[in-house]
């Protein structure tokens, strides 16, 4: 809805050219001849039409004071189109998500448009911005979205490629979690030295640590560390993680010890599908096959460095 001046005012503007496509003002070829570009009631409008449309889109009221260079709320609401004009956000929806956002385009342009979601997506899912019509949401390469992929309360990228809505990337982190110790323990259940998977009765626990999954289409990357000596020499100490109440261990790492009571540590890493969106119990245990007393995070019993030689367990979730 603009006026176009080159058929608006004809024979009465520049003709069009690079700088202006659709012609532009110019002066009477003297004070009383009718050939220069009259100021017209359209004319006004047009420019009172673009102010206003400016403050209403940003819900911005005129103080009534003339506009400056140091305060200007026409300026003020056009930075705030350009900041926020493809972010929106669906309050209720599910699936078939619908926000409204400070853009006025006409129709999707293909590029970046922000996605704020309350619910999470069972499965497929699209989005409409400003009514312009419902587009589907997939995943990176082109896939179906799998239900959750769409986390709540997330900010999500997506890419318009002229037909359809991607997500701009998986792989994000959305939740961390740790538990760090220097906490000196110890104990004598023994951990089993042969070519079997531990099992959460062998060796005893020091460390535990909880995380409730927010979708089970991301992964869980679970980061060990302990601290432990043990009392014999010529054996293996061992640490294990387990989940939950499950019997086999899911991953473990050892050192060998040729001296007795000689601080180690052992670390190793774990990466698993997240089993469920309830709660989750990693713990950790550790022990030596011989008979004897594992130390953890000390030596015969003693702490060692005043705390600051923490075992720890980090588990991080990240988009698939």
């Amino acid at each position: 809805m603009a006026i176009d001046p080159s058929i608006e005012y004809p024979g009465k503007i520049t003709a069009p050219n690079g700088d202006y496509d659709y012609g532009s003002a110019k002066s009477a070829s003297t004070p009383t001849a009718p050939d220069g570009t009259p100021f017209s009631i359209k004319m006004l409008n047009d420019i009172f039409g673009f102010q206003q449309a400016v403050l209403n889109v940003n819900s911005i009221v005129p103080s009534g004071d003339s506009e400056t260079q140091l305060v200007s709320q026409y300026l003020q609401g056009i930075s705030e189109m350009i900041t926020n004009q493809d972010y929106g956000a669906d309050a209720s929806n599910t699936d078939n998500y619908e926000v409204s956002t400070k853009s006025r385009a006409l129709s999707y342009q293909e590029g970046l448009y922000f996605l704020k979601v309350t619910n999470t997506n069972t499965g497929a899912a699209t989005v409409d911005y400003n009514s312009l019509g419902a587009k589907s949401i997939k995943r990176p390469g082109g896939e179906a979205l799998l239900a959750g992929d769409l986390p709540p309360s997330k900010v999500i990228s997506l890419i318009y490629n002229g037909t359809e809505f991607r997500l701009l990337t998986l792989g994000r982190v959305v939740q961390t979690v740790f538990t760090q110790t220097g906490a000196v323990a110890t104990g004598t259940t023994q951990l089993a030295d042969d070519d079997g998977i531990p099992e959460i009765t062998e060796g005893d626990e020091y460390m535990t640590r909880t995380i409730t999954p927010l979708s089970t289409n991301h992964k869980l990357k679970i980061y060990v560390c302990v601290h432990m000596a043990h009392n014999q020499d010529n054996q293996n100490q061992v640490a294990c993680l387990f989940r939950d109440s499950v019997t086999l261990a899911l991953a473990c790492g050892f050192e060998s010890e040729d001296v007795a009571s000689r601080l180690h540590q052992i670390s190793f890493m774990h990466n698993m599908d997240a089993p469920s969106i309830s709660e989750i119990t990693f713990r950790v245990r550790a022990g030596c096959s011989a008979v004897g007393t594992t130390t953890f995070n000390g030596i015969g019993g003693v702490r060692k460095y005043g705390g600051v030689l923490a075992s720890s367990i980090v588990i991080i979730e990240t988009e698939t």
